[in-house]
């Protein structure tokens, strides 16, 4: 089984007109998000994309892998509107600089 792995900042959504703000902090906790998805849902290109690479980090460890799943988890919560708070400029480096 895949190890789980710290994202590389912590995401905060909520989904739809929900009042309760969710937190990501893990590799499992993406994947327990991605699981509450509707079928419909998954298959859309910025979700789909995200899991693979959320499985990249799993199954890697390394630090670079984890990062840019975390970028990808951020544009597919954004794409959906559920992306509450941006991170600060200088919370995660940029794959230029990792």
């Amino acid at each position: 089984m895949p190890r789980d792995v710290d994202l590389a900042w912590t995401l905060q959504f909520r989904f739809g007109g929900a009042r309760r703000r969710r937190v990501l902090r893990t590799a499992r906790d993406v994947v327990d998000l991605i699981a509450a998805l509707t079928d419909a849902e998954r298959r859309c290109l910025h979700w789909a994309s995200t899991l693979g690479a959320i499985s990249r980090a799993m199954g890697s460890g390394h630090a670079k892998a984890a990062l840019i799943a975390t970028e990808m988890v951020e544009n597919a919560l954004a794409v959906e509107g559920w992306l509450l708070a941006e991170r600060a400029a200088d919370e995660a480096p940029s794959l230029l600089h990792a």
